[in-house]
């Protein structure tokens, strides 16, 4: 597969009172063409940052992002190729305007090799939103959740993109039309030979439907690799509490982990690791941060247990 973003040491900080707070500390992130990857974590681990920041809706502190190795993401060119599903379908679409306005608008910023009525009728039709002139009549409030989404997924479609960001695109929807719009970014992914990034905190879906799962922990990636190896045999002890914490269906045999209340973000520059206060394991090493260890069939882990052969680091 074709590397089509690179994504390499990516940093937010905000500030707050006066203090500097880092909401993603280092992440990388590989998106390839047809290949969808998933984010996991709590609410509050930075996983829609992640997205913001690639988006261009905030600036990193830090960090390199690459689109097919060019650095050029300030231009029309990064806009059009990288587009955005958000998470409310309805508070991303202006309830003035109809739905044909909605998917005309990037087609006429962008262009559009065919009519763009035409086009517009093909959008939809493609997220499977038939009668395409009725439904392009119509304004967001006219329609259901599931297709507001779908109008929301036709509308970033329209610049053709390489990569989508699909950020918690169905937990605003009823349960029984969930797998129907994954299903349909799955399609879509095949068909366009998409790169995309699928933010969840749903390790089901995010086991049935990407490749690769990264699992982010107050701003930084804990473990990483292929969805089953990181799903069925979590290493990592944030991992497995979020295992334990999923529906049954995708559950882990794993020893138990305790919960704790989470603690507040820690000002940027804090070299910890993350989950020292929640975790059971916690001993001085982890005072440090610990190396990304690879452990087995492409995981990689960090924490100071997941190789114990690695020196521990000297705590002053």
């Amino acid at each position: 597969m074709t590397d089509v973003l690179q994504v390499r040491g990516l940093t937010v900080d905000y500030r707050r009172h006066g203090t500097r707070l880092r909401a993603v500390d280092g992440v990388d992130v590989t998106l390839r063409a047809g290949q969808t990857v998933a984010l996991v974590g709590e609410s509050g681990s930075g996983k829609s940052t992640v997205v913001r920041a690639l988006a261009r809706f905030v600036r990193p502190s830090a960090g390199t992002i690459l689109l097919h190795g060019s650095a050029s993401h300030r231009n029309r060119r990064y806009r059009r190729s990288l587009q955005v599903v958000f998470q409310d379908p309805f508070a991303s679409l202006n309830p003035m305007h109809t739905v044909g306005h909605h998917v005309r608008r990037p087609l006429l910023v962008h262009g559009t090799d065919i009519p763009v009525d035409d086009a517009v009728a093909a959008l939809l039709t493609s997220v499977n939103l038939v009668p395409a002139q009725d439904i392009a009549a119509k304004r967001p409030h006219e329609l259901s959740g599931g297709q507001r989404q779908r109008v929301a997924i036709a509308r970033a479609l329209a610049t053709n993109p390489d990569v989508l960001l699909a950020d918690e695109p169905v937990s605003m929807l009823d349960v029984s039309i969930r797998l129907e719009i994954l299903g349909l970014l799955d399609r879509l992914r095949t068909e366009r030979n998409l790169a995309m990034l699928y933010v969840t905190h749903d390790l089901a879906t995010a086991r049935h439907f990407a490749s690769e799962i990264l699992v982010m922990y107050r701003g930084r990636i804990v473990e990483r690799g292929p969805s089953d190896q990181v799903i069925l045999t979590p290493r990592h002890p944030y991992t497995q509490l979020l295992a334990q914490s999923a529906p049954r269906r995708s559950r882990s045999r794993v020893a138990p982990v305790a919960k704790a209340a989470p603690t507040p973000r820690v000002p940027a520059g804090g070299d910890a690791c993350v989950f020292i206060a929640r975790c059971p394991h916690a001993m001085p090493a982890c005072a440090r941060r610990p190396p990304d260890v690879p452990v087995a069939d492409g995981v990689v882990v960090s924490c100071w247990l997941a190789d114990l052969d690695a020196p521990a680091p000297v705590v002053g």
